[in-house]
C-alpha cells in the first residue's frame, strides 16, 4: 500500500522556518541598522526631531508616570491643550515607553520599532496580495527604508504613523480572502492605533488609500464575498476605526477649529508641493544636493530635501518599468491608480487636484502635500514585488526580454538626464530663477556617478537572476545590491543631520535634560525665564533674538496647531 511519506518533527520545523524566518529578519534588521546609535545617542535630528517630538514624549511620559493623564501642557508659554493637539502620541502603546525607560532608549525604540513594523507589514501585504518570497522582500526592504522612512526619523509621529499603512492595508487584503469578524476588528484597531500614533494627514492619506485600493479590488478574481457586500465590509472596518479613535479625534477636531489651521491659504499648499521637475529625484536623489549642514553639496532644490524625497531604489524602479505593458492586470491596477493619486497629491503642477484635495474635510489643515509621495513609494514597492513575482512565473526568455527592456529604459533615462544638466544649465537657471551652484553641472560628483554606477549594477544582478530565478545566490546578488543602495542614501541623508550625542549645552536643552530627569521645578523656571525673553524680544521686534528666545517653548506648543485665533503668533 502506497501513500505520501509521512512529515516529520524536522520536516514541521523546516516548514515553519521558512514562514517566519523572512519576518524574524525584516523585524530585526532595523536594530542591525541602528544599534549604533542605541546607547545614548539620540536617533532623530536637531530640529523638529530634537525640539519638538523629543520633548512632548517626554512630558506625556511623566506624566503617564505619575499617574496623571496628559491633557494639559503647563510648559507652554501660558499653557496650552495637549491631548487634543495629538502630535505627542499620547494614546500611542509604543510612546507609553517614554513612562519606564529612560527617554533616549524610549525615543531609539519608538524610531526603531516603526522600521521593523513597515517592513514586516509590507512583507506580510506582499504575500498576502500574491507575491512570492524574494519579490515580498524585495518590496518590504523598498518601502522601510525608502525615503518617505528614512527622511522621517526628526517627524517622529509621522514615522510611526506611515508604518502602519501596510499593516492596515493587509487586514483589508486579507478580509478579502478570507472574511471574518476577527480580521475586520484587527483592521478596525489597526486604524485606531495609526490615528493615536499623532499624525492625522498620514491617517487621512491612509483612509483614502483603504477606499481607493478597496474599490479596485473588489470586482478582482472570484472570492467568497460579492463585489458589493466587501465594500460595505470595508466602510463598516473604517467606521469602527474612527469610532475607535474618536476619543482623540473629537478634540482633535474642535482644536483645529479654532486654531490658524481651520483655514490654510492656498498659496501656502502650492509652495508645499513637489516642483514636477523634482521627480528626477526618484533616480537621482541627490541632484539638487545632500541635506544636513556641512555638505560639501548643501541642498538647493525647491523646500525640504526630507519633504520632496521619494527615492525607493533602482532595483525596484527596473522592476517596475519592466511589468509596464501588464499594468491593466487586475492585482497590478489598483496600485497603479495609487501612485497616480499620490503623484497628483504630491506634484504641484496638477493645480485642479491641489483645489480638490485642498477641498476634503480634514485635507484642509494639513498644507505639506509633497507627503503624497509616501502613497507613490509604498505603490511602488508592492509593484516591484508583484513584478518580481510575475517574472519569475514566465519563461526565461520572455522574462529576460521584459526585464532588458526596463533596465534599459531607466538607464536611458538616467543617462540622458544627466546630459541635460550638464549640457544645459542655463535651462536649470531659468526652471530655478537663478544660477544654481557650480558643482550641480559636474558630472564627477557622487550625486550624479553615484547613482548611475548603481543603475548598471542593479541591472547587471537582475539580468542575471531572470535566466536562473531560483539560484539562491542570485537572489542573494539582487538583495545586496538593493540593500547598498538604501544604505548609501540613508547614511548619506544622515550625514551631519542624526544622530545626536549627549550632553546638551545650551540651556534651553538643559530644561529639556531637566524634565528627562523628571525634576520639573528646574525645568519650568528655565522655561519661565524663555517664555521672558521670548516677550521682550516681540516687544523689541527684532526677528534674530525672537529666534533664539522662543526655544524650546515654540516647538512645544506644537506648531500651529494649538495656536488659537486672535492670540499672537511668534512670528
Amino acid at each position: 500500500m502506497t501513500g505520501h511519506p509521512q512529515r516529520t518533527g524536522w520536516d514541521e520545523a523546516r516548514v515553519h522556518v521558512a514562514r517566519l524566518g523572512p519576518y524574524v529578519i525584516l523585524a530585526l534588521l532595523p536594530f542591525g541598522v541602528f544599534s549604533w546609535v542605541m546607547k545614548d545617542a539620540l536617533l532623530t535630528n536637531a530640529h523638529d526631531g530634537q525640539l519638538f517630538n523629543y520633548p512632548l514624549r517626554i512630558i506625556a511620559g511623566n506624566m503617564l508616570a505619575a499617574g496623571h493623564l496628559p491633557l494639559w501642557n503647563p510648559y507652554s508659554f501660558g499653557g496650552s491643550p495637549f491631548f487634543a493637539a495629538l502630535q505627542a502620541g499620547q494614546l500611542y502603546p509604543v510612546n507609553w515607553l517614554f513612562a519606564v525607560v529612560p527617554p533616549v532608549i524610549a525615543m531609539n525604540l519608538a524610531t526603531i520599532l516603526s522600521y521593523s513594523l513597515a517592513a514586516t507589514g509590507t512583507y506580510a501585504l506582499a504575500r498576502e496580495i500574491g507575491c512570492n518570497i524574494f519579490g515580498a522582500v524585495i518590496a518590504a526592504l523598498a518601502f522601510a527604508f525608502c525615503s518617505s522612512m528614512i527622511c522621517r526619523t526628526q517627524h517622529t509621529n509621522i514615522l510611526n504613523s506611515v508604518a502602519w499603512m501596510p499593516v492596515i492595508l493587509y487586514w483589508l487584503a486579507r478580509f478579502r480572502r478570507c472574511p471574518s469578524w476577527g480580521v475586520l476588528a484587527a483592521g478596525a484597531v489597526s486604524i485606531a492605533i495609526q490615528f493615536f500614533a499623532g499624525h492625522g494627514q498620514i491617517w487621512l492619506y491612509t483612509l483614502l488609500y483603504i477606499l481607493i485600493y478597496a474599490a479596485g479590488t473588489a470586482f478582482g478574481r472570484p472570492t467568497q464575498m460579492a463585489p458589493g457586500r466587501y465594500f460595505f465590509s470595508v466602510l463598516l472596518m473604517v467606521g469602527l476605526g474612527i469610532t475607535l479613535a474618536a476619543v482623540q479625534l473629537l478634540p482633535a477636531m474642535e482644536l483645529v477649529r479654532q486654531s490658524t489651521r481651520a483655514a490654510v491659504d492656498f498659496g501656502i499648499v502650492i509652495h508645499y508641493s513637489l516642483p514636477i521637475e523634482q521627480l528626477s529625484m526618484f533616480l537621482f536623489p541627490y541632484l539638487f544636493g545632500e541635506p544636513g549642514e556641512g555638505s560639501a553639496y548643501p541642498y538647493w532644490g525647491n523646500g525640504n530635501f526630507h519633504e520632496f524625497s521619494g527615492y525607493v531604489g533602482i532595483v525596484p524602479f527596473m522592476l517596475v518599468c519592466a511589468t509596464v505593458p501588464w499594468a491593466a492586470r487586475r492585482r497590478l491596477l489598483p496600485f497603479w491608480i495609487l501612485a497616480g493619486v499620490g503623484l497628483l497629491i504630491a506634484v504641484r503642477g496638477f493645480l485642479p487636484s491641489k483645489w480638490l484635495f485642498h477641498t476634503l474635510p480634514g485635507f484642509v489643515a494639513f498644507p505639506a502635500m509633497a507627503r503624497g509621495l509616501i502613497i507613490v513609494d509604498l505603490s511602488l514597492a508592492l509593484l516591484s514585488g508583484l513584478a518580481l513575482t510575475y517574472l519569475a512565473r514566465l519563461p526565461r526568455d520572455t522574462a529576460s526580454r521584459l526585464l532588458r527592456r526596463g533596465c534599459v529604459i531607466v538607464l536611458i533615462v538616467m543617462v540622458g538626464m544627466v546630459a541635460v544638466l550638464v549640457m544645459g544649465g542655463e535651462l536649470v537657471n531659468r526652471l530655478y530663477d537663478g544660477p544654481a551652484p557650480a558643482w550641480t553641472f559636474d558630472a564627477a560628483r557622487p550625486g550624479l556617478w553615484v547613482p548611475l554606477v548603481l543603475a548598471l549594477l542593479s541591472g547587471a544582478v537582475l539580468l542575471v537572476w531572470v535566466r536562473r530565478p531560483s539560484g539562491s545566490g542570485f537572489r542573494s546578488a539582487v538583495l545586496a545590491v538593493l540593500v547598498v543602495d538604501l544604505l548609501y542614501f540613508g547614511m548619506l541623508s544622515a550625514k551631519g543631520v542624526w544622530p545626536i550625542s549627549p550632553p546638551h549645552k545650551a540651556e534651553w536643552m538643559t530644561a529639556l535634560d531637566r524634565l528627562a530627569a523628571r525634576d520639573h521645578r528646574t525645568a519650568e523656571s528655565l522655561l519661565l525665564k524663555h517664555a521672558a525673553e521670548h516677550d521682550r524680544a516681540l516687544r523689541k521686534k527684532d526677528p534674530v533674538i525672537i529666534k533664539q528666545a522662543i526655544g524650546i517653548n515654540h516647538h512645544i506648543n506644537q506648531y500651529e496647531v494649538p495656536v488659537l485665533k486672535g492670540t499672537s503668533r511668534p512670528q
